[in-house]
C-alpha cells in the first residue's frame, strides 16, 4: 500500500471494516455491532432471540466453558451493565456484549438467533 511505503505506522481502511461489518451483519441478523480487535479477535454486541437463552442465568449458561467467549456486559431495556454476574438472566430483547476468537463468536452469534 502506498501509505506504508511512505512511512505510514498504520492505515485505517473503512471500506473494508465497513465490508466486513456488512457481511457479518447479513449472515447474523441478530448483530448489532462488530468490532475486530484484532487478527483472531472480535467483541460482538448480540440481540438474544433464541428463546432456549431466556430466563436463564450467566453461571446456568456459562458461555465461556461451552462457547468460549466472556460476556463483558448485558444491554436490559436500554440499561448496559457493564459488569455482570454469574447471577444475572437473560432476558427477551436483551443484548449480550461478548469477545472471544472470530470462530467462537460467529458460533455464538448463530446460536443466539432465534430457530428458525
Amino acid at each position: 500500500m502506498v501509505l506504508e511505503k511512505i512511512g505510514a505506522d498504520h492505515v485505517i481502511e473503512p471500506e473494508q471494516d465497513m465490508a466486513r461489518q456488512l457481511i457479518f451483519r447479513q449472515l447474523h441478523p441478530n448483530v448489532v455491532n462488530y468490532f475486530k480487535l484484532s487478527k483472531n479477535v472480535s467483541l460482538v454486541e448480540v440481540s438474544v432471540e433464541n428463546p432456549r437463552s431466556f430466563n436463564k442465568s450467566l453461571g446456568d449458561l456459562d458461555f465461556r466453558k461451552n462457547y468460549d467467549v466472556n460476556i463483558i456486559g448485558i444491554t436490559h431495556n436500554g440499561k448496559l451493565n457493564q459488569v455482570p454476574l454469574a447471577t444475572d438472566i437473560i432476558n427477551p430483547q436483551d443484548q449480550i456484549t461478548l469477545i472471544g476468537s472470530n470462530e467462537a463468536v460467529q458460533k455464538i452469534g448463530e446460536i443466539l438467533q432465534e430457530d428458525k
